[in-house]
């Protein structure tokens, strides 16, 4: 049994930086969807900050938004929601197929532009939760790669 044994059944693990409040331009870098050690299964967004409110997400940093889908609650919801206006489409041309799809090696909603409103809620167990609303991002293609040449500091 040498040192690396096990290596191929490893995968990495981030831990995420998460949206604070807030209000952001950002550029989605990658969606992914799976299962954490509890065994909870999550989808993510993580997003380059284009523009920022709060200096604890600074342009040029990174965010998480992270989606525990537990049952009963509105994280399917609110997926759907989030890869509608990603995609640009009404909620009911999402189904589960193309949330397949935007998890896929393919990456499709990579590099789109979104507008993200992170606000702090109490939960039912009167838990903090930061929930993050999306927006279409409305500014030109130009105005968009300018924002991430800032963002790149290019």
């Amino acid at each position: 049994m040498g040192l690396f044994t096990g290596i191929d059944k490893a995968s990495y693990s981030e831990n995420g930086v998460f949206f604070v409040p807030g209000n952001y331009v950002v550029e989605v870098l990658k969606l992914k969807a799976g299962t954490t050690r509890k065994k909870i299964d999550f989808f993510l967004a993580e997003c380059r900050i284009l523009q920022s409110s709060n200096p604890e997400r600074p342009v040029g940093s990174k965010a998480t938004w992270f989606v525990s889908i537990i049952p009963d609650t509105s994280a399917l919801g609110s997926i759907k929601n989030f890869i509608a206006i990603a995609n640009d489409v009404d909620e009911k041309d999402v189904d589960d197929l193309s949330a397949e799809m935007v998890v896929s090696d393919a990456q499709p909603i990579a590099g789109t532009f979104l507008r993200a409103t992170a606000t702090n809620l109490k939960t039912r167990a009167g838990n903090d939760f930061t929930k993050v609303s999306w927006e279409k991002y409305t500014g030109s293609v130009e105005e968009a790669n300018v924002l991430r040449a800032n963002a790149l500091g290019k």
